[in-house]
């Protein structure tokens, strides 16, 4: 199922240097990306307050936020862990849908394998 999705996305990652999509992404987003400091503040205040496992996944060549985001909401979740992926911009799961996959496998095995040895 991912081949599929991932065939279906190949126009993601053919049109990330496109100066005009860039243009119209800026004009879409613009005005909430720059409140995003105050619209983001009641999201981060609550990421502490986060109970279950989890796993923050981040691109390194994000056009609408920078890694250092991804590397401080994971810290300010207790016990999450933090995956940047190189090469990857904004939506990782269309983007890299395989490693996406794959490391939700691994924590959520990791996660399962806790719990029975808990049992």
């Amino acid at each position: 199922m991912l081949g599929r999705f991932a065939s279906r996305t190949r126009g993601v990652r053919a049109t990330r240097n496109d100066p005009t999509e860039a243009r119209t992404i800026r004009t879409i987003f613009g005005p909430v990306l720059r409140d995003l400091p105050v619209l983001y503040t009641d999201v981060e205040a609550s990421l502490g307050d986060i109970t279950v496992p989890t796993l923050v996944i981040w691109g390194d060549r994000d056009r609408f936020f920078p890694a250092e985001h991804g590397r401080r909401t994971a810290a300010a979740i207790p016990a999450a862990e933090f995956l940047l992926l190189e090469g990857c911009g904004h939506i990782t799961p269309a983007e890299r849908p395989d490693e996406v996959a794959a490391a939700l496998v691994t924590v959520s095995s990791r996660v399962a394998s806790r719990s029975a040895a808990q049992v």
